[in-house]
């Protein structure tokens, strides 16, 4: 023991000692949650395509989002949607896992309509869930209610424009 210092001073130490390893414990938690909050969040925002209206979508822009996408959902305003976003483009493959409505997707790269999937009808309990893919690659996927693509006369190479908040950005 050295005999400068106390027994006092060596309980300090550890006091201190153990409130710092408790403090970057408990930063380490709160820093994780935060993360898997903001992975598993939707954004939200607008797509216009072409002339016409802003539609309000909700934006899968995270790995854990754009495994969730529309499952569970029971219904849909019509005029709604939600947007899966890309890094690169792609033939990604979707499927209507726990899906309970109707949708028509409509795919799009570089600020374009490059393909339409219509009518794509929820899974039959018992039979296997179906994929669908664009026919050629994109970099995002807009999902609407079956029947929006034609209700809005919607065709290849419409010019496609997103309005998104923070949280719906790439990450």
């Amino acid at each position: 023991m050295n005999p400068f210092i106390r027994k006092d001073d060596d309980d300090n130490r550890l006091d201190i000692k153990a409130t710092l390893t408790i403090f970057v414990l408990v930063a380490i938690v709160v820093a994780t949650g935060l993360l898997k909050y903001h992975q598993a969040g939707f954004g939200k925002g607008t797509v216009t395509i072409g002339d016409g209206p802003a539609i309000p979508v909700l934006v899968a822009a995270s790995d854990a989002t754009r495994e969730k996408g529309l499952s569970g959902r029971k219904e849909m305003d019509a005029d709604s949607g939600m947007l899966f976003l890309f890094a690169t483009a792609s033939k990604y493959k979707f499927w209507m896992k726990g899906m309970e409505i109707p949708l028509d997707a409509v795919w799009m790269r570089d600020g374009e309509i490059v393909d339409i999937t219509i009518g794509i009808a929820p899974p039959v309990e018992g039979e296997e869930i179906p994929f669908f893919s664009p026919v050629t690659e994109a970099d995002s996927v807009l999902e609407v209610p079956a029947g929006f693509a034609a209700r809005h006369g919607l065709k290849l190479g419409l010019p496609v424009k997103f309005d998104i908040d923070r949280r719906g950005a790439l990450r």
